[in-house]
């Protein structure tokens, strides 16, 4: 039970809602209207492909959009993480992050190219972990 109010207090104090008071909104405004475009760009030279593969004409704006919709559902969820309670974990994370990009090196290659640790029904690209923890480092 402890140990359960532990985690409750350490996921109340992780997300602070002073960081959505703060936004830019303005670089929220411009990069809505860059997807925006973006969609239009990507339906109008891709809808003729789509339909020939008989796949659809909207077919890759569907799957783009989901994308869109969830990247923007993870840039809500971690802007409203407080960095400062990541401190004490962001060096054993580094050193983790550090140890998978190693461990790359001794996997096979996919495609002749060692990018990726195969984990079976997918394959993890450490180097895409390791932007982010750069960066919160």
């Amino acid at each position: 039970m402890i140990k359960r109010n532990r985690q409750k207090r350490f996921f109340s104090n992780l997300f602070n809602n002073k960081n959505f008071k703060h936004m830019d909104y303005s670089f929220l405004l411009v990069s809505g209207v860059l997807l925006i475009f973006g969609l239009l760009s990507l339906y109008s030279s891709s809808s003729i492909y789509a339909h020939n593969k008989d796949a659809g004409s909207f077919y890759y704006l569907k799957r783009q959009s989901l994308g869109i919709f969830i990247g923007l559902g993870g840039m809500a969820f971690i802007s409203g993480i407080n960095l400062k309670k990541l401190r004490p974990y962001i060096k054993p994370a580094m050193l983790i992050t550090v140890a998978l990009l190693i461990i790359t090196l001794v996997c096979p290659p996919i495609a002749n190219v060692k990018r990726w640790i195969p984990l079976g029904l997918m394959n993890f690209q450490t180097s895409e972990l390791a932007k982010i923890i750069l960066v919160i480092y």
